[in-house]
């Protein structure tokens, strides 16, 4: 997460800002973390561990994924609620 979004925090900056503001309210269940279109995220990707820890975490989540683009994901990865919408 350091590397790809807050490189341009020194590290000392980044991990009090991590462990002071960030951490607690993770482990406290008061972060939402939305992911638009997850059928576009790469399989070979620096954040794809970081991807899959949060998917098999109690952390409240929402997914999107266009419909077509759910066969197109890795067997491992469709292990998700799917929750559609119906025109009327």
């Amino acid at each position: 997460v350091y590397a790809i979004h807050f490189s341009t925090l020194d590290k000392n900056t980044f991990q009090s800002l991590w462990t002071w503001l960030i951490e607690p309210d993770l482990k406290s269940n008061k972060v939402l973390f939305i992911l638009d279109g997850y059928d576009e995220t790469p399989t070979q990707h620096p954040c794809e561990q970081a991807l899959s820890d949060l998917l098999s975490s109690n952390t409240p989540k929402i997914l999107t994924s266009r419909p077509y683009g759910l066969s197109d994901l890795p067997r491992d990865r469709r292990e998700l609620e799917i929750v559609g919408f119906i025109d009327k």
